[in-house]
């Protein structure tokens, strides 16, 4: 190290020059890192509920006889803002299982699922509901009342915060397991 006047020669720099360097380059990580963590005051709702249920993902067993293999498997009925934002989940591991999305066609019973979300309920049959419950599909959609129509899981707003309700019984005759965890999060349980 050589005495230059204000700077300090290190290795061919100044001083100077490497704190430069290396403040520009904390600020560099430091702004990496700030726009990368998502605001949770400037998530939109679709966002939130896409979070959500790949949350639930987390909480829920499907039986043997369900599909289980490498995946774990989302169907999507419609083009909507939550489905848009699920889309994104496609490659993403939950657990051991890496999260595949499935484009659902008005025949639901051509494909294989774990998990089915719909924006509003009643564009499912009588026999389209029968069909989830015995293919064990947990299926998620929006509006309170759809635990009381054929979901396991409904989402909705309550006091500008996303709520979930559980239809408990629905699910355990779809032969899906919810964690305790899951259940008391819940807004409420239907058992």
């Amino acid at each position: 190290m050589a005495f230059l006047g204000p700077f300090f020669l290190i290795k061919g720099r100044t001083l100077c020059c490497t704190l430069r360097l290396s403040a520009f380059m904390a600020l560099l990580a430091f702004l990496i890192l700030i726009l990368s963590i998502p605001s949770a005051k400037g998530s939109s709702e679709p966002v939130i509920k896409a979070a959500f249920i790949y949350n639930f993902t987390k909480f829920a067993s499907w039986p043997q006889e369900a599909c289980n293999g490498d995946y774990l498997l989302i169907g999507l009925m419609e083009t909507d803002p939550v489905s848009k934002n699920l889309e994104l989940l496609e490659g993403r591991k939950s657990g051991n299982k890496v999260i595949k999305i499935v484009k659902v066609s008005d025949d639901i019973s051509s494909v294989c699922l774990n998990i089915l979300y719909v924006p509003d309920v009643t564009i499912l049959s009588s026999e389209d509901l029968n069909f989830i419950r015995n293919r064990h599909i947990l299926l998620v959609s929006e509006g309170r009342d759809s635990v009381n129509k054929g979901a396991v899981i409904a989402l909705y707003r309550k006091q500008n915060r996303i709520r979930f309700d559980i239809n408990l019984k629905a699910a355990r005759n779809s032969g899906i397991g919810l964690s305790s965890k899951l259940l008391s999060l819940a807004g409420s349980v239907i058992r």
